[in-house]
């Protein structure tokens, strides 16, 4: 029994643990690791729509949506998609493929 439990307290912190060599991801961008915009639509006097690709799918967003959590659309421009964070981030831009 002693030995069964001692397996299981050291193999349990083994399980979640991290490469100590690797920067831990930063939580402002990393949640819009792998968006690519495809394509906005936009007609005169209304505004645009973006169609981006994510590693979950296809979004479309337009201004003021809310894909993710704490996040935002602030802008829809030519190229890009600018995400504005309700808290302490920066602005992310969600660019084209190639740029």
């Amino acid at each position: 029994m002693r030995a069964w439990l001692l397996a299981l307290f050291i193999a349990v912190p083994c399980q979640g643990a991290r490469n100590p060599f690797m920067p831990l991801p930063d939580p402002c961008t990393s949640p819009f690791q792998g968006w690519v915009l495809r394509g906005i639509s936009q007609t005169p006097g209304e505004a645009g729509l973006a169609l981006v690709s994510t590693p979950e799918g296809w979004v479309r967003l337009q201004p003021g949506a809310a894909p993710l959590p704490g996040w935002q659309v602030a802008e829809i421009a030519e190229g890009n998609v600018l995400m504005q964070a309700q808290k302490g981030c920066a602005p992310v831009r969600i660019l084209g493929p190639g740029k």
